[in-house]
């Protein structure tokens, strides 16, 4: 896992020189160059710099864990449940689009995946505030 770590933290200083580098010289440049910079490099630099850490934040675990394939079931049956409640959610939304949402391009299939995914986030928040409860009951009672 510490071999890992050295290129990430290589490659993020990196970013960040380039980063600072730029900057500097669209300061020392002025005018739209500093707007420029912004809107183009930085930009950029920073979907590249959410994507590797999006990227780390998922294959880091995976290569830590690669020895001990019992996390990797927990981990299935986690993303399962989750696909499983989006599935539900996207069954029991009904897709419907006012005029209003038509005019901004949302289709009937965009709406059944927000509601989806709205119906996905209500089911887990209620069943965890359940289950914090019926922890601390638990709880409470076995003292």
């Amino acid at each position: 896992m510490k071999n890992l770590l050295k290129p990430a933290v290589i490659i993020s200083y990196v970013f960040v020189v380039v980063f600072v580098l730029g900057s500097l010289f669209a300061m020392i440049s002025g005018g739209d160059s500093l707007k420029n910079f912004m809107a183009d490099f930085a930009l950029r630099e920073s979907y590249v710099m959410i994507i590797l850490a999006f990227g780390g934040s998922l294959l880091l675990p995976i290569w830590a864990n690669l020895d001990n394939l019992k996390t990797f079931t927990t981990i299935g049956i986690g993303i399962g449940t989750i696909v499983v409640l989006f599935l539900i959610g996207y069954l029991i939304s009904d897709g419907s689009v006012s005029e209003k949402f038509k005019e901004m391009g949302i289709t009937e299939a965009t709406s059944k995946t927000i509601g989806a995914s709205l119906i996905m986030t209500y089911v887990m928040i209620f069943t965890l505030l359940g289950l914090i409860i019926y922890g601390e009951i638990v709880k409470f009672f076995d003292r």
